[in-house]
């Protein structure tokens, strides 16, 4: 792209550069600035991402509207709330079971918290979102009997929720959402003919490396498809989801993805014939080619 507006005779395809820098680091702010926008030309201008009124809330979400955080059961109200997809890793510092779940709906101690999980509570707080749903808290780990009866609505969960937020460039929930990028997708001045143009690296349709390890779980891809909004931290970008189409905070390539992958789930039964996700490795395996 080139930096200014007169037009070059080698190139004379290309425009002048409108899209936003490209920063090096991902940071609240600028993840707060770009959300709130798409945020609010979703809600105004999308008809199918529209709820009206607010659905149920899930049997347990976590209060993050109040200087402490604790976990609630709601009982049948109603109002927004986000969801978190991660990669869970291997070491869990803090996790809601049958011993602890009496402390957690008392307080949540906040000092346990990986940095994913408080990093999620902090975008949805300035987002002015007041629950929150992840899955090792809101549900009992070691409980057959809670994960058969939640595992079952998860597909309502991520459906009706106001946002998804999706730590895609995260391998476990250590790892920050809110970092420095791979400079190797950083943009570099090129000369020719007397003008100066941005070049970036672009991924090939068939990589999804740069998307980062979240998007190689099959479930994943699952839980971004059903949500109404998705915004996915990526290796190298800021990507946002919607089922009206994918915006992002600067160009990478990945619309085909994103708009393949919705587009099939629309067309699914949610739930699929056992009541839970269907597979996705047909999503995960697409061809480059495959028609949107």
């Amino acid at each position: 792209m080139a930096d200014n507006k007169r037009q070059c005779p080698v190139l004379p395809s290309l425009r002048p550069v409108t899209s936003t820098p490209y920063s090096p680091h991902v940071d609240l702010d600028t993840s707060i600035d770009f959300i709130q926008g798409e945020m609010h030309k979703c809600s105004q201008e999308h008809d199918d991402c529209t709820m009206t009124p607010d659905p149920p809330l899930p049997k347990r979400v976590i209060a993050i509207d109040q200087p402490s955080l604790r976990l609630v059961e709601p009982e049948g109200l109603v109002g927004r709330y986000a969801t978190l997809s991660h990669c869970w890793g291997g070491f869990q510092p803090l996790k809601t079971t049958q011993e602890n779940l009496a402390d957690m709906l008392a307080a949540i101690p906040e000092d346990r918290l990986p940095v994913v999980f408080t990093e999620a509570i902090l975008l949805a707080r300035r987002l002015g979102i007041p629950y929150l749903w992840i899955d090792s808290l809101c549900i009992i780990q070691g409980s057959q009997e809670d994960w058969e009866v939640e595992s079952a609505k998860m597909c309502d969960y991520y459906s009706n929720g106001w946002l998804n937020i999706a730590a895609g460039s995260s391998s476990n929930h250590s790892v920050s959402l809110l970092r420095v990028r791979d400079p190797c997708w950083s943009p570099v001045t090129l000369s020719l003919a007397g003008f100066d143009f941005l070049a970036r690296r672009i991924p090939a349709p068939a990589d999804r490396s740069h998307e980062g390890p979240l998007f190689s779980r099959a479930w994943a891809w699952q839980e971004s498809a059903l949500a109404r909004r998705t915004m996915s931290f990526t290796n190298n970008n800021l990507v946002w989801a919607c089922r009206e189409g994918v915006s992002q905070h600067t160009y990478d390539g990945t619309e085909h993805a994103f708009h393949t992958a919705r587009k099939l789930y629309r067309g699914l039964d949610p739930k699929g014939k056992q009541g839970r996700f269907p597979s996705s490795s047909a999503v995960i395996g697409l061809p480059a080619q495959t028609p949107l």
